[in-house]
């Protein structure tokens, strides 16, 4: 699929505004009350929820790629999971004073009710700087895959703060247009002395991370020259109920070439889009 030349590019309108005042969340009350009704609701266990009523995981492919040449040379890049489906993914996370890992379990809805929950493995705190809050472990996972599908690199990012970042389809029937209106998505990550923290990624809307710093990047300082694939795979491990399992790994061709000492990265457009 190629875009005409005159679909290309569009101009907007911006205009900006200067608020006095602290910085933050000025439209989160909503959404702290309905987490502190939900924290203390009577909610069953459910083993095998129904697919129909459940969130759909999915990965895009990755985008902004590019190889820094230092004393090593690292392959950043950018990545999406996204929610469709039939409802929000709601993961709330408990701990006792004391633990260093807290419980995760996944809610379920039908027509907007809370009817279930399910464990979904564990949230760990991140003391990392720009972190400070709690990660949902093994929400995506990244590698570099040589063209026979033998994994080569693998990034070390696995545990993420749920939040929508990016709307990616806002016409599914329930996604959330201002998920922003109850303060972040719905998401609570969380301080270092939390026992309780409530993630969400609303329907329609992709979480976005770029893999830019050591050890999520990778590391291609002696890889060889030659043609890989950067694959990205939401809900690795298969912990989160998902309604289709099929559509969460998208992988995106990279060529990569030597010159001059330096490592010169191609990448090819994805079924015609050119995200780089």
């Amino acid at each position: 699929m190629e875009v005409p030349p005159e679909q290309a590019s569009a101009d907007v309108t911006l205009k900006l505004k200067t608020v006095e005042g602290s910085v933050g969340c000025r439209n989160c009350e909503p959404g702290r009350a309905l987490a502190r009704q939900q924290q203390f609701m009577d909610v069953p266990v459910i083993e095998n929820p129904d697919p129909a009523i459940l969130p759909d995981l999915a990965a895009l492919p990755a985008f902004g790629m590019r190889v820094s040449n230092g004393r090593k040379q690292y392959l950043r890049f950018g990545a999406t999971a996204w929610l469709g489906g039939a409802s929000s993914l709601h993961v709330e996370g408990f701990r006792q004073e004391g633990d260093d890992l807290m419980e995760a379990y996944q809610y379920f809805y039908e027509n907007g009710e809370i009817i279930g929950k399910a464990p979904v493995g564990r949230f760990e705190y991140d003391k990392r700087r720009g972190h400070g809050h709690w990660h949902f472990r093994q929400f995506a996972a990244y590698r570099l895959v040589s063209e026979d599908g033998g994994k080569v690199v693998r990034s070390k990012k696995e545990a993420f703060c749920l939040a929508p970042t990016d709307p990616v389809d806002l016409t599914l029937e329930g996604a959330e247009w201002r998920p922003d209106d109850i303060g972040f998505g719905g998401s609570n990550c969380g301080g270092e002395s939390s026992l309780w923290v409530r993630e969400v990624l609303p329907l329609g809307w992709g979480d976005t991370y770029y893999q830019g710093r050591p050890g999520q990047s990778f590391n291609v300082t002696n890889l060889p020259d030659g043609t890989y694939y950067l694959e990205v795979e939401a809900n690795p491990g298969t912990l989160l109920h998902d309604a289709d399992v099929d559509n969460n790994v998208e992988r995106r061709k990279v060529i990569i070439k030597t010159r001059g000492g330096k490592r010169i990265l191609r990448v090819p457009p994805w079924r015609g889009i050119d995200t780089g």
